[in-house]
């Protein structure tokens, strides 16, 4: 079971499989992806052609969509470039002034943002302290760093992925 504090939104396997039509019809049409284990995994640094074609189509849906992750931001600007969309490295989530003063720079509403991301203790946690919606995703590989390890082992505790899909 969840602790509040922790529970997403939605859940979906995968960022590929979000509804992303519910989303711009009841305006939520700001997306903020987490990066690392979300869109690439931590080893990979090409993207492939379904997540291009799925930024392509997001745009186009309307919606702003940038990627803030923890990893170092030369990583997150290669991706976002390949992707055409605005990246922020090292958030630091679950400490939210990152996001915070992107929100503030944009003058985005918070009941327009969604969070995306695969970490209970790290993404789903930053947009509850912000009050902003969050999605979960599985995570694409199982290699992590030694802190994600961590974290995802109390994260078992919690969740049995797969059990919560939409």
């Amino acid at each position: 079971m969840f602790m509040e504090d922790l529970r997403p939104w939605k859940y979906y396997k995968d960022i590929l499989s979000i509804n992303y039509d519910y989303l711009i019809q009841n305006n939520y049409n700001i997306l903020l992806f987490d990066l690392d284990n979300t869109i690439l995994n931590n080893r990979e640094t090409v993207v492939s052609n379904d997540i291009i074609n799925l930024f392509n189509n997001l745009k186009r849906m309307g919606f702003t969509v940038l990627i803030v992750s923890n990893a170092l931001p030369g990583r997150v600007q290669n991706v976002a470039k390949v992707l055409g969309v605005k990246g922020y490295g090292l958030a630091f989530k679950p400490f939210i002034k990152k996001i915070y003063k992107i929100k503030q720079a944009k003058k985005f509403n918070i009941e327009n943002m969604v969070v995306i991301g695969d970490q209970l203790f790290t993404d789903i946690k930053a947009a509850k302290k912000l009050g902003i919606k969050s999605i979960l995703v599985d995570p694409i590989d199982v290699y992590e760093p030694f802190i994600t390890v961590f974290n995802r082992g109390r994260e078992n505790d919690l969740i049995n992925r797969g059990d919560y899909y939409e």
